[in-house]
């Protein structure tokens, strides 16, 4: 299990486009390196925030915040 979870880390970490988890609670839980590139923080930095500390703005077509509401 563990060699397959591997596999699948290093395969989002080799991706282009930005990926991250956040757990049922809105922490983030996991950035990959193309995250950090295109936002300009490390995954050290956001890993164990929350959606709503202001780390990115996640908004609807109406403009509301998706991470608070």
């Amino acid at each position: 299990m563990i060699e397959e979870q591997k596999f699948y880390w290093k395969l989002l970490d080799t991706m282009k486009d930005g990926v991250y988890f956040a757990d049922s609670h809105r922490k983030i839980t996991y950035w990959n390196k193309a995250a950090e590139t295109i936002t300009g923080y490390k995954s050290a930095e956001v890993r164990g925030k929350f959606c709503g500390d202001n780390v990115l703005e996640h908004i609807d077509e109406e403009g509301n915040n998706l991470c608070t509401g």
